[in-house]
Parts: C-alpha cells; sequence; structure tokens
C-alpha cells in the first residue's frame, strides 16, 4: 500500500471552495462626520484627593512601622538589662538607655491592638528600672 499524502482519495466538506457573489466588507458612505468636539478637561480635585488620601495611608503605615521598631528595640533592651543581671555584669549604661528609650516620645499609631502591646512593652520597661533602681 503507498502513502501518497493526505486527503488525496478525494475533497472532503472543507476542501470544495464556495464562491458568494458580493464585494465582501464595506463601510457606508458617510461624507458628513460628527463636528468634533474638545477633550474633557482633567478634573485635578479627584486627582488630589486620591493623593492626598494615598499620602495619609503611607503615613499611617510609617508610624506604625516607627512604633513597632521602638517596642521591639525597648524588649532588646529590656533582654539586655536581664541578661545583665543574671550575669552580674549590668551597668548604669544599660539602664540608662533603656530610660532613654522609655522616655523617648511615641506616635499615636491608630491601631488599639498595637498601642495595648506597646503599653505593656512600657509598663515592663517601668517596673524593671523601678525595682533595679531601689537596689543599693
Amino acid at each position: 500500500m503507498r502513502v501518497e499524502g493526505p486527503n488525496r482519495i478525494g475533497q472532503g466538506a472543507y476542501g470544495a471552495r464556495r464562491v458568494s457573489s458580493g464585494s465582501g466588507f464595506s463601510l457606508p458612505d458617510t461624507e458628513t462626520s460628527a463636528p468634533l468636539q474638545k477633550p474633557a478637561s482633567a478634573a485635578s480635585a479627584p486627582g488630589l484627593d486620591a493623593l492626598l488620601a494615598l499620602q495619609s495611608v503611607d503615613m499611617t503605615v510609617e508610624r506604625r512601622k516607627k512604633a513597632t521598631q521602638r517596642g521591639r528595640t525597648i524588649l532588646d533592651l529590656l533582654d539586655a538589662v536581664k541578661l545583665g543581671v543574671l550575669d552580674g555584669t549590668l551597668t548604669p549604661a544599660a539602664l540608662d538607655g533603656l530610660n532613654a528609650a522609655v522616655g523617648s516620645a511615641r506616635e499615636a499609631t491608630e491601631d488599639p491592638a498595637l498601642e495595648q502591646i506597646l503599653d505593656e512593652i512600657e509598663l515592663r520597661a517601668q517596673v524593671e528600672l523601678a525595682k533595679l533602681q531601689r537596689r543599693p
């Protein structure tokens, strides 16, 4: 048996080409076009509002990051104080650093859960400072 190629036996339904009468696709002949209009001016107020809202969100995120970093710093200093107490190598400089970190200004974060956590961290640091400053 000899293989000649695809569809050599006869033409299928797709092989026959239909010839249709007609010119095909054409656009209607319109000589009058709509009058040109000026482009609408860009509204600056909504764009400005969106920019200010975005800046406000960025400021909120930035304040949250700063507050979180402040809390981590106080926790690190508390850990250093704890290790100093356990080792017997606690220095006044470590206590001064913790006191300065607790006394530094804190910005509002608009997040009640974060505010509560930061309050608890600061309270713990103040308790440790009070305990260590009472010792002779």
